[in-house]
């Protein structure tokens, strides 16, 4: 007799990444309602301790193995997998991120293994899923969506904490704060950002303030060869504040990385969230979501995982992409956002919509009911074209060739993949 026992296999060590340990930990909290078995692998994790690992689930014999995280890669397991092993063959889970597009050659060498098991791919947007069946054969069964889960506790609307967090800001109730939380990245537009802040500010006259809240990175757009160096975003973002008025200069707020209290502080001390990200990784956005289940409104841009937030209190920009870049709609944004200025919607009311729709308990319930798995039957041709552009080109896979030396242009690889993630 088969038990009915799930082994979810993920790194218990911290993620590189905020967002990554911050999805792992409420994913986990929505499968710990049930009965599950939590075994480690991380990347420290030595070949002799991989092999007791696999001892260790032929012993369980469960029900499904799944795979929580994204890092170590399953690839480090998964060839130990022998069908004789198991009275009953378990059908194998994973949680895909948005790097799965960059990591085909992993999958890659488990491909044969797969196909003695029934597989399920699970997405966390539906924009997601649209791009990840490009890459899977009779995919519809195969891939389907579980978004990533908020932990209402840590993110809700409290009113009196809105009062104290903007009167020790400095802020009065009539100026409009906005706020972005994340990565200060080229690939998450940031400089688009400012644009659209200087635009808003100075042609309305409006008492704003913009937080930008995270570190710089200089990872810029290194899949079409497109690379920085140290402390060039920084400096470009830093000059473009210098090359705005006083009044707009003086209004935008850099506080570096946060912890969650802090964060929760900002958010609910803020008026409307903004991001007008466009990175290959954005499957779904724990900046937004976090920021809508305490209630701030939001505009972001229709783009991949973003998308799945849509309401009429998360209005959506438009993307488009094109050869050089990918267009983000910045007027339409300004449009939208002085709405927001002129009316303000109910706090709890948007944190009670979004609760209901991905708060830890609300992904639980939906969650075990889309663990069914079916026959895994390989990878498509488009995924073997993924494949082949990190082997050929490691350093500028989706890079069009161009008569123009440095110009750094979208292949229509990157537009066939990629337009699941735009409007």
């Amino acid at each position: 007799q088969m038990k009915d026992i799930t082994v979810v296999i993920y790194d218990k060590g911290e993620a590189e990444w905020v967002s990554c340990q911050v999805i792992k930990e409420n994913l986990l909290a929505c499968y710990k309602k049930n009965s599950i078995i939590e075994l480690n692998l991380s990347s420290k994790t030595t070949n002799c301790e991989i092999l007791a690992l696999y001892d260790k689930i032929k012993e369980i014999q469960p029900k499904r193995v799944l795979f929580l995280d994204g890092v170590p890669h399953p690839h480090k397991i998964i060839p130990l997998f022998n069908t004789s092993d198991f009275n009953h063959l378990p059908d194998l889970v994973f949680h895909i991120y948005g790097d799965f597009t960059i990591k085909t050659h992993l999958w890659k060498k488990i491909e044969d293994k797969l196909l003695d098991y029934k597989c399920l791919f699970l997405c966390a947007s539906d924009k997601q899923v649209s791009l990840i069946k490009k890459l899977i054969k009779s995919s519809e069964l195969l891939v389907t969506k579980c978004p990533f889960a908020v932990d209402e506790s840590s993110f809700s609307n409290i009113p009196d904490l809105r009062e104290r967090t903007r009167k020790k800001l400095g802020h009065s109730e009539d100026e409009f704060i906005l706020i972005y939380t994340g990565r200060l990245s080229e690939q998450k537009n940031i400089h688009r950002l400012i644009h659209y802040f200087n635009y808003l500010v100075s042609t309305f006259d409006i008492n704003a303030h913009l937080y930008l809240v995270g570190d710089f990175d200089d990872l810029a757009t290194p899949f079409i060869g497109k690379y920085s160096a140290d402390f060039f975003y920084f400096h470009y973002i830093m000059d473009l504040i210098e090359n705005t008025s006083k009044k707009v200069s003086e209004s935008i707020h850099l506080t570096g990385k946060q912890g969650r209290q802090e964060l929760l502080a900002l958010y609910n001390a803020a008026d409307l969230f903004v991001s007008f990200s466009v990175h290959n990784d954005e499957d779904f956005g724990m900046s937004p979501i976090e920021a809508l289940c305490t209630g701030l409104p939001a505009i972001i841009t229709d783009w991949g995982g973003y998308a799945g937030f849509e309401s009429k209190y998360c209005e959506l920009i438009k993307t488009k992409i094109e050869s050089e870049n990918i267009k983000v709609n910045i007027a339409t944004a300004v449009k939208k956002t002085l709405k927001y200025i002129s009316e303000k919607p109910s706090r709890q009311e948007i944190a009670d919509l979004y609760h209901e729709r991905f708060g830890v308990e609300a992904v639980q319930k939906s969650l075990w009911k889309n663990l069914r798995a079916t026959e895994f039957y390989g990878f498509t041709k488009e995924f073997e074209s993924v494949t082949n552009a990190f082997k050929d080109r490691p350093l500028a896979p989706f890079l069009a060739d161009s008569p123009l030396p440095s110009t750094h242009l979208f292949n229509n690889l990157y537009k066939r993949l990629y337009s699941s993630y735009e409007s």
